[in-house]
C-alpha cells in the first residue's frame, strides 16, 4: 500500500475506533464489522460475533482440522482473533492493523482476556511485511477493499498463507459483473469509497476469476447478504443526515466520512448493487 493510502486509512481508524466502540452494542465481540442475524441470533452482540463462527466452521471444513496458526489481515481491535483463540486454544494468532489506536486497544483487551501469549497484534501494512511467518489460515474481514487493487490483496495473501492453507475473504462486493449501474448507483458507490477510504471495490466475478490467477482454488463462496438488517432505525436517520454532509464536503472528516460511507453502502445493498460475500480459497502451491 502506498504511504498516502496507509496514512489515509490509519487516520480514519485512529480517529473513529474509540467512538465506534463507545457507541457499539457488540459486547464481548468488540466488532466494528457488520452484524449478521443468522438463525437463532437474538442480540446485537451475538450478531456481531456470528461471522467469526461462520469463518471458524468454513476453515475447519476446508482444512479438515483446527488451524495451528491464523493471520488476520486487518484485525481491527482483535475481536475475531480473540473469538477464534477461545475456539482454538492451541492455535497461534497474529493480527495486522494500520491503526496505532487499534493496536493499543487490542493489546489491552488481549491482556484483559489473558490471551496475550496466544494473540499478537502488529502495527503495520500487511502488504509490505517481508518476514511474516505464513499461517494455515488467513482471514480478511472487511479489510481488503482498503488496498489499491485486488491484485495487491492476492499477492499479500500468498505471502501470509502456507501452501495448502486456507484464505477466507469476507467483504462487500459488487453484484454480477458491475455493468448496468445507473448514475444513482455510481454516485452511491463513489460516496461509499470516499467515506470508508476504499481503494477498490471488486465484483464477485473478479474475485473468483483472479483467485485462479494467483494460484488459489475457490473452495466455496456464499452470499451472506440475507443475514444483514438494512432497515434499522439508525439507517433511516442516516439516510437523511448523510447526503447533506457529503454535499457540504465533509467526507474528509473521519467522523462524518463514516456516516457518508455507511449510508451509501446500505443504499447500495438495498438497490442490489452490492452483495456481502464470504469466499473460501485454498493456496495450491
Amino acid at each position: 500500500m502506498k504511504k498516502s493510502n496507509f496514512d489515509h486509512v490509519a487516520q480514519y481508524y485512529d480517529s473513529n475506533t474509540r467512538r465506534f466502540l463507545a457507541n457499539s452494542d457488540t459486547g464481548e465481540a468488540v466488532a466494528i464489522h457488520r452484524k449478521l442475524w443468522g438463525p437463532g441470533i437474538e442480540t446485537p452482540a451475538a450478531a456481531a460475533a456470528h461471522i467469526n463462527d461462520l469463518v471458524a466452521q468454513a476453515a475447519v471444513s476446508a482444512l479438515g482440522h483446527e488451524p495451528s496458526s491464523v493471520t488476520d489481515l486487518g484485525c481491527g481491535v482483535g475481536g475475531s482473533l480473540f473469538h477464534l483463540a477461545v475456539s482454538w486454544p492451541h492455535s497461534k494468532l497474529t493480527g495486522y492493523t494500520l491503526s496505532q489506536a487499534q493496536v493499543q486497544i487490542a493489546q489491552a483487551l488481549a491482556t484483559q482476556r489473558r490471551l496475550q501469549d496466544q494473540c499478537e497484534i502488529r502495527l503495520g501494512d500487511f502488504t509490505a511485511v517481508d518476514s511474516a511467518q505464513p499461517s494455515e489460515l488467513v482471514i480478511a474481514i472487511e479489510s481488503h477493499t482498503h488496498l489499491p487493487s485486488l491484485a495487491a490483496f492476492f499477492k499479500a495473501a500468498r505471502q501470509h498463507v502456507l501452501p495448502g492453507g486456507i484464505v477466507i475473504l469476507v467483504d462487500d462486493m459488487l453484484a454480477g459483473d458491475g455493468s448496468g449501474l445507473t448514475p444513482k448507483d455510481l454516485t452511491l458507490l463513489d460516496a461509499f469509497k470516499r467515506g470508508w477510504r476504499m481503494g477498490h471495490v471488486p465484483t464477485i466475478s473478479q474475485i473468483l476469476d483472479q483467485a485462479d490467477e494467483y494460484v488459489f482454488e475457490v473452495v466455496e463462496h456464499k452470499d451472506l447478504g440475507a443475514l444483514l438488517r438494512l432497515y434499522q432505525p439508525w439507517d433511516r436517520i442516516l439516510n437523511w443526515i448523510a447526503p447533506p454532509l457529503d454535499w457540504l464536503g465533509l467526507a474528509g472528516v473521519p467522523r462524518f466520512a463514516n456516516m457518508i460511507g455507511g449510508n451509501a453502502l446500505t443504499e447500495c445493498h438495498r438497490r442490489a448493487v452490492m452483495r456481502y460475500m464470504m469466499v473460501v480459497m485454498r493456496c495450491k502451491t
